[in-house]
């Protein structure tokens, strides 16, 4: 039972003593006046007095910080044994109601308390009565009651014992079922606790896979609520050929000319008759190829790639693939499913005693792209309800790897058709060629030293390679004039950045660079163009470009001046730092380039 959900049912005790405290003082006087009886009302109020103190002591301790609240409940169900036993003595022995009480007090102590607890003061509910009818029985105590003559009970011990072996039976009865009880209870309470873990785990899983199109970020989310679950202690995903480093052939030092796989973007790991310099024979089913090619080194190190992981303290993902024990993760994606028992040594140098592994392939659009790998230092139950969870949690991973494999392809066209936009403004000026490419470069180096953020980072990338697009509707020869250009000839060119931004804008993904695009020839003292905005008013990325885009035109050769060095160049900047560049981002792009 966890500490704050104890001190939950101690404050329900507390309160429910104050009642019983108030019920026996109404009670008492009630049947005293009914009955016309003189028994003294000083016991009474002294063991009510003495369980409102010790109530309104623990009152207190129940609001300390970091309490045992155990502790506090094992004391608690104590004293109030102690005040029964008390209150028994004063109101008949055996006659007295309150002996009746301890039979209660066994259902209270059961569940408050785990299970030796509550067989302990089974026990000492039997001991206090007995000791006291006892102890008044042989002349030790006194006889005191509410009535004026001891019942017969006293003076015949046979009738004493089978009335405390009832009693004693009850108690035992009493105990039982209610230990019974609790326990059962204990067990829905931790059914629930993992169903509600697991339903939490999948809304967890589905919606962070569904948040970012990133393969790295989604798996990363996906694996932190994934070893939520009660008993995971380790989650690595592989995925089949996410980005290979290298090919079979390139891997292998293949020279095997007549290998279907050989110099091809296809993989022999996927071809059932290549023949591995590792092996002596091909094979000829796809399962044996792969139980064959699962425990080689490309394969495991490189087509099923560790892509992430987590747990160990927060272990970080593998260079390496498995280098023991392979049979897991070869069995998920011959056979789908997997499960094996304790006592397996853990791939990627991670260990765990007693270790329990959970392979399960991950598939879209029915074929499998990789392999779900949990591990634990405890067994995990194999039912149906569990097997139907893990089915259901590498849905939603796959489903998220999925995603993330389409925005990653169009992410790519989106790149090539920016490619294809900026070729096509250089291919208009021979001179300028690569120069959006080497802006952009500029760009990302001062935009790491500045730990611009990864997205802002990819839109900074796209305003600077496309900040010139604006030229494809100028006259080729004003941009080949190799003398000075007149007024109107300047004012052509100045509108660029405007005619980009208007170009660009129907693109929905390049939204957020346009005001770069539109504002990369602003100066810092307001004397820019197109709109002379000032200083921080310009936009930050705008401000990065406009300095890169003026380094490379001044270190680049044109047809009617040469370029500068970089030394004069980085003069230039420093001399108009404050006027034309952004004094702070000159300074960040000297530490880069060491001028």
């Amino acid at each position: 039972m966890a500490n704050e959900e104890l001190k939950d049912r101690l404050q329900w005790l507390i309160r429910l003593r104050w009642i019983g405290i108030a019920g026996v003082i109404v009670v008492t006087h009630i049947v005293r006046a009914a009955a016309f009886l003189s028994f003294s009302l000083v016991p009474v109020y002294g063991i009510a007095g003495f369980a409102a103190l010790y109530n309104i002591f623990f009152t207190l301790l129940l609001r300390r910080p970091r309490e045992n609240f155990l502790r506090l409940a094992v004391l608690q169900i104590l004293l109030d044994q102690i005040t029964l036993a008390l209150a028994m003595y004063f109101s008949g022995g055996c006659d007295s109601p309150f002996i009746y009480f301890f039979i209660f007090h066994i259902v209270i102590s059961g569940i408050l308390l785990p299970q030796r607890y509550a067989v302990g003061f089974t026990a000492l509910a039997a001991i206090f009565p007995a000791t006291v009818m006892g102890l008044k029985h042989i002349g030790v105590l006194p006889h005191v009651g509410i009535f004026r003559d001891e019942p017969m009970i006293f003076t015949n011990l046979a009738v004493m014992g089978s009335y405390g072996a009832a009693f004693v039976s009850t108690l035992i009865l009493t105990a039982y079922f209610v230990n019974y009880l609790g326990v059962r209870l204990q067990q829905s309470r931790e059914e629930l606790k993992i169903s509600n873990i697991k339903l939490s785990t999948l809304l967890d899983a589905s919606r962070l896979t569904t948040s970012t199109f990133q393969i790295e970020q989604s798996l990363s989310d996906s694996l932190g609520v994934v070893l939520n679950i009660e008993r995971l202690k380790v989650g690595v995903v592989l995925l089949l050929e996410g980005n290979l480093s290298q090919r079979c052939h390139e891997y292998h030092q293949c020279r095997a000319h007549d290998c279907p796989a050989y110099k091809t973007e296809t993989n022999c790991w996927r071809l059932s008759n290549t023949l591995c310099r590792k092996h002596d024979r091909p094979y000829e089913t796809f399962d044996d190829k792969m139980r064959a090619c699962v425990s080689c080194g490309f394969f495991a190190g490189i087509v099923l790639g560790p892509r992430m992981a987590a747990g160990l303290a927060g272990a970080p993902c593998p260079k390496d693939g498995p280098k023991a024990n392979p049979k897991a993760i070869t069995r998920a994606l011959v056979a789908g499913y997997t499960v094996l028992g304790s006592g397996a040594k853990l791939p990627f140098s991670m260990s765990l005693d007693d270790t329990t592994e959970l392979a399960i392939p991950l598939q879209a659009k029915e074929q499998i792209i990789g392999v779900l790998y949990l591990a634990s230092d405890q067994a995990m139950p194999q039912n149906a309800d569990n097997k139907e969870f893990f089915l259901l949690l590498i849905e939603v991973i796959s489903a998220g790897i999925l995603n993330g494999r389409i925005y990653e392809d169009m992410e790519a066209s989106y790149l090539q058709t920016v490619a294809a936009l900026s070729n096509a403004v250089e291919a208009k000026d021979p001179y300028t060629r690569g120069h959006s490419e080497r802006v952009a470069e500029v760009c990302a180096r001062m935009a790491g030293s500045l730990k611009v953020g990864a997205q802002e980072m990819e839109y900074l990338r796209f305003a600077a390679i496309l900040h010139d697009v604006g030229k494809i509707g100028i006259d080729r020869d004003i941009l080949l004039k190799q003398h000075g250009l007149d007024g109107s000839e300047a004012g052509t060119i100045r509108t660029h950045p405007d005619k980009g931004a208007q170009i660009l804008e129907p693109v929905g993904f390049l939204k957020p660079v346009l005001s770069a695009i539109r504002h990369h020839h602003e100066n810092f003292d307001g004397t820019g163009y197109p709109l002379g905005l000032k200083g921080k008013e310009i936009p930050y990325k705008a401000r990065i470009i406009r300095i890169a885009d003026a380094w490379d035109a001044m270190t680049s050769e044109r047809a009617y001046r040469r370029g500068l060095s970089p030394e004069e160049a980085s003069n230039e900047l420093i001399r108009n730092a404050g006027t034309h560049f952004d004094p702070e981002l000159v300074e960040t792009f000297r530490m880069i380039t060491n001028m």
